[in-house]
């Protein structure tokens, strides 16, 4: 192995070259540490039991290029809170390292069978990209050689798309004058697209509405009957702009077939891909180089479960699906008052976590948290020969209580008050976890939370502003 830092030189002065650390990491009996720079590359160094790191092989890079693809579900987000490293991108070869340009990287998927449009989050030395191929505002990016816009605020859709949002009559009108959705279809669509409208004030309804014009609705192949979970009734195909529904799936209202219909169909309120404007493919997606799958999955769950709540039964209430996720940003939203979950249609990611930083700068960056949610969902649901101790995932519930004890706790409230907001955030966290799973999991009891942690935050707020011991109840105030 060659020591990294006998091979940094004082030339590398520019930021891409400055890495945060995420995680730390064992695979294959090594210890690794996960990277990212401003721009949402990663890369890696294999880390020695004396804290001494090194560049990783051929043969784990090509594994990590598997693992952390862009098409993988995990990703990862500068924090900038915690420790920094000046290096360039590279691995080890024979005896020698090589510095790791977009050539060296496309051979290395080309010989590895690896979809080279996946890996574009990983981090190249500084100098092999081209910048003059990017235009980037806060509102949108344009590449000019893949003549592609990606929105990240919709109300630059009107100089993209033509027009003003529209109305829900206007939805209604095209929806009835389709020939493409049967009787059926069209009054699921009409009061579905009806009650979201009365539920949040000023939907933006562009993005659904081209949707609408294209999207198919098919049965599930005999070979998706066969690979896909018997809970999972419906899917939508982003890309494709088709939701496939399972034999026999059952819509009557208040079961959780229809809830997993209305959630699947709700990925075509802030996914827009194939729409052609000024002869660029023009999109739009919440999430941003991969970052805030998950975050976009359980805010599409409260986006399209909480104007139907009262309509489901008691056991459907206990998981509205991507359980754990779900009850982690239900409890971030309750927590921003410049935020609600009707948003992620009409922003990306990066709107989010700057209404979280609004409120948490000093405690964490709201992406290093997004990406933790992010990491403990893969880590628990797909599996992939990376170990992270469960402790990592800490930060995630002390930054949460913290900011619900912030902007809903005040100095003037009541004991009963106060065990009020202590007992709802606890039945938010662990809604669904033991139980039924929405994917036919039985048992999410081995799933990680550390209660301990909001106890003791939510106590010391008890004590410290409130006055009162609240293992008995008994004020402290003299």
């Amino acid at each position: 192995m060659i020591l990294l830092y006998n091979i940094i030189g004082d030339y590398m002065q520019n930021n891409k070259n400055i890495f945060s650390k995420i995680i730390r990491f064992q695979y294959q009996g090594k210890t690794y540490e996960m990277f990212q720079n401003d721009d949402y590359q990663i890369a890696f160094l294999e880390v020695t039991q004396d804290n001494k790191y090194y560049y990783p092989s051929y043969d784990t890079l090509v594994s990590f290029l598997r693992i952390f693809s862009k098409d993988s579900t995990i990703k990862f987000i500068t924090n900038k809170k915690r420790k920094k490293v000046k290096f360039k991108p590279a691995l080890i070869i024979g005896a020698s390292t090589v510095f790791i340009s977009s050539l060296l990287l496309s051979k290395i998927c080309i010989e590895n069978h690896i979809n080279t449009q996946h890996v574009q989050n990983f981090a190249l030395e500084y100098g092999s990209n081209s910048e003059e191929d990017f235009y980037i505002t806060e509102d949108y990016q344009l590449v000019k050689s893949s003549k592609r816009i990606t929105v990240y605020d919709t109300d630059c859709l009107t100089y993209f798309l033509g027009y003003e949002n529209p109305d829900v009559q206007t939805i209604i009108d095209y929806i009835n004058s389709s020939k493409k959705f049967d009787t059926s279809m069209k009054e699921f669509l009409i009061e579905y697209v009806s009650t979201l409208c009365n539920y949040y004030p000023d939907l933006e309804l562009r993005i659904f509405y081209e949707n609408l014009k294209t999207l198919k609705i098919r049965s599930f192949t005999n070979e998706e009957e066969l690979l896909i979970e018997n809970s999972v009734s419906a899917f939508y195909n982003v890309k494709e702009n088709e939701i496939a529904l399972r034999e026999g799936i059952n819509l009557t209202e208040g079961t959780r077939d229809i809830m997993a219909l209305r959630h699947e169909l709700g990925h075509a309120f802030n996914s827009l891909y194939k729409y052609e404007s000024f002869g660029y493919e023009i999109s739009f997606d919440f999430t941003q180089l991969g970052h805030g799958n998950y975050a976009e999955e359980a805010l599409t769950c409260l986006f399209t479960t909480l104007p139907y709540y009262d309509r489901y039964n008691d056991d459907v209430k206990k998981n509205f699906g991507y359980p754990l996720q779900t009850n982690l940003y239900q409890l971030i939203i309750e927590s921003l008052p410049n935020y609600n979950c009707s948003m992620l249609i009409s922003n990306n990611i990066s709107y989010l976590e700057n209404c979280m930083d609004e409120y948490m700068s000093d405690i964490a960056d709201a992406r290093v948290i997004n990406e933790l949610i992010d990491i403990q969902a893969n880590d628990r649901l797909n599996g992939n020969g990376i170990t992270i101790d469960d402790t990592e995932y800490d930060d995630i519930y002390y930054y949460i209580a913290t900011l619900y004890v912030r902007n809903n706790l005040n100095e003037d409230m009541t004991k009963e008050e106060f065990f009020q907001h202590k007992e709802h955030f606890l039945d938010i966290l662990q809604r669904g976890i033991v139980g039924e799973y929405f994917y036919g999991t039985d048992e999410l009891d081995t799933t990680y939370i550390n209660t301990d942690i909001v106890e003791k935050i939510f106590d010391n707020y008890a004590i410290n502003i409130l006055g009162f011991n609240p293992d008995n109840r008994v004020s402290l105030k003299a």
